[in-house]
């Protein structure tokens, strides 16, 4: 096994190869292109390796929880400057920070594509109420503020939050590492028992929103976890070239 500079220019791209080297690791690479050619003696394989580096593991991860977790705070001190126009703003910024958790899921590459792009699409339509919310305080039409409240805002609200709290789930199981993945957890867990304690106040007809209001603040707490595990520096990989020669028998 030879590890040197790269001869020459890759023949073809792959988005990811399980291809395990000891200097690197097990891991399955990050997408990168490859040379495939023969030589006196056996057949040799270049590995070619060229990715940019990245501070973050999600900026867009990192944001997205970011605004959800500053949406509150930001309302709060709206209202106490403006004195008008808290609603709007709430649900502009839970709108904001769901569309950007929309375009965030694709940075977490070990999830299967079908909870990926259900994420995606629960985080979007999610986001995509919010805002229809948000802007039903500024139009004077009671049949839209019924919709979107009365509507949208009942069980397809509720229904996209599960689909999300379902991708976070997936993402601490196949996704998280090192000290983040304890808190990944504790939240996590609060939350499934939120959401399963406000299905038994339905059962019985009632709701958070009556029985104990302030719980819905546990709803925060996996993007806490998200900002941190977002955070997550990743290092450069530089450009390889991996040369694996057959010998000749006698």
């Amino acid at each position: 096994m030879i590890l040197s500079k790269i001869p020459r220019k890759p023949d073809v791209c792959f988005n990811k190869i399980p291809l395990p080297i000891p200097l690197l690791g097990d891991d399955i690479f990050p997408p990168g292109c490859y040379s495939i050619f023969n030589q006196p003696g056996g057949l040799s394989l270049s590995l070619f390796l060229e990715t940019k580096e990245r501070l973050m593991r999600s900026q867009l991860g990192f944001l997205a929880a970011l605004v959800l977790l500053l949406a509150l705070p930001i309302t709060v001190l709206f209202q106490i400057l403006v004195g008008a126009g808290a609603d709007t703003v709430v649900h502009v910024l839970l709108a904001t920070g769901s569309l950007l958790l929309a375009a965030s899921v694709f940075d977490f590459r070990k999830m299967t594509k079908w909870i990926t792009w259900l994420g995606c699409l629960a985080a979007a339509a999610e986001g995509t109420i919010f805002l229809l919310q948000g802007v039903s305080h500024l139009i004077s039409s009671s049949a839209f503020t019924h919709f979107v409240y009365q509507g949208l805002g009942q069980w397809p609200e509720r229904l996209f939050m599960d689909l999300i709290i379902f991708w976070l789930v997936a993402l601490w199981f196949t996704d998280s590492q090192g000290r983040t993945r304890l808190l990944g957890l504790i939240t996590l867990v609060s939350v499934v028992g939120l959401e399963v304690y406000s299905y038994y106040l339905l059962a019985v007809d009632s709701s958070v929103n009556t029985a104990a209001p302030a719980l819905k603040l546990l709803y925060l707490l996996p993007f806490v976890w998200l900002l941190l595990e977002s955070k997550k520096r990743i290092g450069p990989v530089r450009s390889l070239n991996l040369s694996i020669q057959q010998k000749e028998t006698v």
